[in-house]
Parts: C-alpha cells; structure tokens; sequence
C-alpha cells in the first residue's frame, strides 16, 4: 500500500496508546498435529529477508534424531527450503539484516556428541559451513545481530550433556573472524533469552540457567564494550523461553521458558528499556520451553513455532497486538480494516473515534492511516 510522505511523518500514536494498554491476542495459524513440520522442541528462527519469511531450522523430538530440515513461513504456509542444513538442537540462529545472511552456530549434534562447534551461514538457498577458530563447542547458548555495529553476538552456553559447565563469555564476529569480547557482566548460564533492540542499540540478556541449580531472573544491556545490569524484577526466573524484538511496538518481547515446578509458562512480556510489563492476551500457545520466536517486519507480528513442555508441539502461532487497526478483530490487518474504518468514518459512526478524543476528524484517520501501514 503506498502512503505518502505527509502520512509517514505521523507519529506512531495508536501503537503508543496499545503498548500503554500492553495488550493483544496470540492466534494459532497452523493446529497442532495439522502442519508439515514435525513436532520438536530446541527449534530455533531468524527472519530470511532474502526470501522474506521467518526461517526455522534444526530441533529434535523426545529422544529422537536432529533434524536438518530448514523452513520458511510466508504467513500463510510453510515451505521446505533446505533438507540438509545444521541437524543440532539448542544451537543458536541469527540473521545479518544487512546482508540477508542467516547464521547457525554449535549446539546438541546427532552423533553421539552432546555439543558441536558447526558454524554455517544460510543465503537463502542452501547453508554453507564456515571455520575459523572461535567459541568453544557449546549448547543452549545465545546468538542475535546487532544491525547498529554489524556484527553477531554470542553470549554463554554450556560445553556438556549435563549443562553443569556453563560460561559467561561474550564473542563477536565481524564477518572475517571471531573476537571474545568480555569474560565478566552476567554470572555464567546457558538457556538465557537474547535480543537485539533496535530502536536503542542495545542487545538485551534475560534470565537462564546458572548450571548448578539456580534458574535466573535478571535483566542486562550490553553495548558493545560492557554488560549494564537494568533490572533483577520482572518475569519470574526462566529458562530456555523465547524472546525477539517487535520493531513496529519498539519493544522486546518474551513469551513462556520454563520457569518452576515441572512445567512451563505461557506469560508474554514486553521490555522498553526500563521496566516488563505483563501482556494480557486473549488467547496463547500452550505453555512451552525451546521453540523459535522470529518477527516479521514486512507483517510487523510475532511468528512462534514448536517447543515442548509435557509435550512436543508442531504448531504455529502469530502475536497480533491489541492495536485499533485490526478494525473487524479478525486477527489479521489486511484491507477489509481499511475498508471498514473508511465506512465508520464516512458514516460519523463512534468507532471511527480512532484517537479516543471524542471527536472524529482527519486526525483520526490520519492515525488509522498510520497504524495500518505497519500493521498495527
């Protein structure tokens, strides 16, 4: 949809007042039991903006083999695209916005081994392995791209089967080669969350697992030269949960990890840089642990696949938040909204009052324009 210049320098004002209202709805896009991908957990994502999906790879059923298998979600479907990528689980996924590249490093193998050193790079056709001395062989460590400094950033992980030799090592590749960055910030821990915020250029570590018997609940920055605590409240302590950023909100999101007892959780929250914040949902995924989180920015939604908890699932859900451009609440914001604000509108109706002023004007549909074109 094409939106003139004038429309674009609109500040996001809906978005502001749905984060402020921090809610929204998850919806399920493919049942469990109903898709092409077989059900596994240690699953993990990245958005392939060559093919313009969110991209899976890897996992692995109860006590089963490593898949290699790598698929791509256009929001309607999913398609294979590789059957001979990385076959690990609780590897970690990443993708260079600025290159198109997708990058997988280490993880669980399926040769007897409990953690591998495989570092490939996907273009979008097929993976292409790369060497070069680096970080150690690990399992459920973390891996995003800071697109600020153009450069991918791992932190932690465990060299074990038990997850009890975990570290706090942060390492960065530029391309060429790897650098270990730091050695201090966070305790050492596997299974910690990890994303990218764009809007401060900060990446954004929460909670894990400190590899003896203590699952973690704090929060750091780290801005390319040190880790800053920010916070030690929020969700409760967690592992192995699933976290991304949402450029269109400017928020982190998190959704579920394990967190106590014998089961996971199904909470979804949002971090600003300065607090979390619970969002309340109509409707969620199951509670789950190790599935893969990926945001699509040409659809501006969340896109959740996989994980396990009393159960490994192979369905597939999309965050849609509580914003006024879903203007049928149908779930998807798609040009029967836009259809349906403009006959609110001509018609003087109330829910046309997109700003909640109690006047319906320009400024409204000036603020529906705005949200709508990115899907919110």
């Amino acid at each position: 949809m094409y939106i003139h210049p004038f429309f674009r320098a609109i500040p996001l004002t809906l978005c502001s007042l749905a984060m402020a209202q921090n809610c929204g709805t998850w919806v399920v896009r493919v049942p469990q039991g109903t898709g092409p991908i077989s059900a596994r957990a240690g699953v993990r994502g990245a958005y392939d903006s060559v093919n313009h999906e969110a991209l899976i790879c890897g996992g692995s059923p109860p006590g089963g083999p490593r898949y290699a298998d790598s698929w791509g979600w256009n929001g309607t479907a999913w398609q294979l695209r590789s059957s001979s990528g990385p076959a690990v689980y609780q590897h970690a996924v990443a993708a260079d916005s600025a290159l198109g590249f997708v990058y997988s490093f280490a993880g669980a193998d399926d040769h007897g081994g409990c953690t591998t050193s495989l570092f490939e790079r996907w273009n979008g056709t097929q993976w292409t392995g790369l060497s070069g001395a680096g970080p150690s062989p690990r399992l459920e460590h973390s891996m995003i791209f800071d697109s600020g400094r153009h450069r991918l950033v791992l932190f932690g992980g465990a060299a074990d089967c038990g997850g009890s030799q975990v570290n706090n090592e942060t390492w960065e590749w530029d391309g060429q080669g790897w650098t270990l960055m730091s050695s201090s910030g966070p305790v050492a821990r596997r299974s910690q969350m990890m994303a990218f915020d764009e809007s401060r250029g900060v990446t954004v570590l929460f909670g894990g697992y400190n590899g003896a018997s203590t699952k973690l609940g704090d929060t750091w920055e780290w801005n390319g030269i040190v880790w800053t605590q920010r916070s030690s409240a929020g969700p409760s302590p967690r592992m192995t949960g699933m976290m991304a950023y949402h450029e269109g909100l400017q928020r982190i999101f998190l959704f579920g990890g394990y967190a106590s007892g014998t089961f996971s959780e199904h909470d979804t929250w949002t971090w600003d840089g300065t607090q979390w914040q619970t969002v309340q949902t109509a409707t969620f995924p199951t509670a789950r642990s190790g599935g893969a989180l990926v945001y699509d920015p040409i659809r501006a939604t969340m896109v959740l696949f996989g994980g396990g908890d009393q159960q490994y699932f192979g369905d597939t859900w999309e965050f849609v938040p509580c914003c006024s451009a879903d203007f049928n609440s149908d779930g998807v914001v798609d040009f029967f909204d836009y259809l349906d604000f403009v006959d609110a509108f001509s018609s003087n109706d109330a829910a046309a009052d997109f700003n909640g002023d109690g006047v319906i004007d320009f400024f409204d549909y000036l603020d529906f324009v705005d949200a709508f074109s990115i899907g919110c």
